[in-house]
């Protein structure tokens, strides 16, 4: 890890408090020169870092950034880290996922990205997928990943969105018929899972699921022909929680928390959040 990523993850960490340039360095390791050039650094890529005289530095409230250093302090041990893959703009998180699942890529390896250009919905529908959302997939691969009927499958993602989504903001969406989640009538999140089977064993290689979020996405942001139909978490623009929190918290359920469910537990949550 840089001198820089450090300093992010501590600042992310002690997001309540300033932390002096003396301290930082100590804590770390670094010299009071190299604290000083890693925080210019990461305000020229758009981290809002307060400096305070007298006090020190650190982020401000709005800084929202993805990266190792924001979504370390909220994953869990089991996550791995060096499997996360963080873009800021791609095609497709599940696009992506895929060329890594085919190059063999390893169980538990995460595309995140901060948007999407072509981001994929059922038939050939896309999910509009601008900066500020929360766009991931996952590659999951048996048996570390437990789940290969679709049944499951299928109810498995909608119900860690929801948990993730629940956990961070206190905010409950329904499920729809068609494994989305909704808010007030409206989609801010949907979900789809591409499996890849043996064509003749039956057995399955390989699970990418991808999840897309709508955030902090405002009515008039949306396209006039999707304002009936989609919203977004924070419709009103104002997220009360971290992106990387929630982002994390996603990550958590599905590769960590989902997993030691039973399938049964999984059908019976998704059931009852069935609007």
């Amino acid at each position: 890890m840089t001198a820089k990523e450090k300093i992010l993850g501590l600042l992310e960490r002690c997001r309540d408090r300033y932390l002096s340039g003396e301290e930082i360095a100590g804590q770390l390791g670094l010299s009071r020169s190299a604290v000083w050039k890693a925080v210019n650094s990461l305000r020229g890529e758009g981290y809002g870092i307060e400096a305070v005289t007298n006090r020190g530095y650190r982020l401000r409230a709005d800084s929202d950034i993805y990266s190792e250093g924001g979504l370390d302090p909220f994953l869990l041990p089991e996550v791995k880290r060096d499997l996360i893959h963080i873009y800021q703009t791609v095609r497709s998180t599940s696009r992506t996922a895929r060329e890594l699942a085919v190059s063999d890529a390893p169980h538990g390896s995460v595309v995140l990205a901060d948007c999407q250009t072509e981001g994929a919905a059922r038939g050939s529908g896309r999910f509009f997928s601008p900066s500020g959302g929360i766009y991931i997939s996952f590659i999951l691969k048996p048996p570390v990943f437990p789940f290969e009927e679709d049944t499951v499958l299928s109810a498995f993602g909608a119900v860690c969105a929801g948990n993730a989504i629940g956990m961070t903001s206190g905010i409950c969406p329904a499920v729809t018929h068609v494994n989305d989640l909704e808010l007030n009538g409206r989609k801010i999140c949907g979900i789809m899972t591409e499996v890849l089977r043996d064509a003749e064993s039956g057995s399955t290689e390989w699970i990418v699921m991808g999840i897309g979020i709508h955030f902090r996405l405002m009515d008039r942001d949306l396209p006039p022909e999707l304002r009936d139909r989609f919203s977004s978490l924070y419709p009103d623009g104002h997220p009360q929680i971290l992106r990387n929190y929630l982002t994390a918290e996603l990550m958590n359920e599905v590769l960590v928390r989902g997993p030691a469910m039973t399938g049964e537990e999984i059908l019976r949550l998704y059931r009852s959040r069935k609007s």
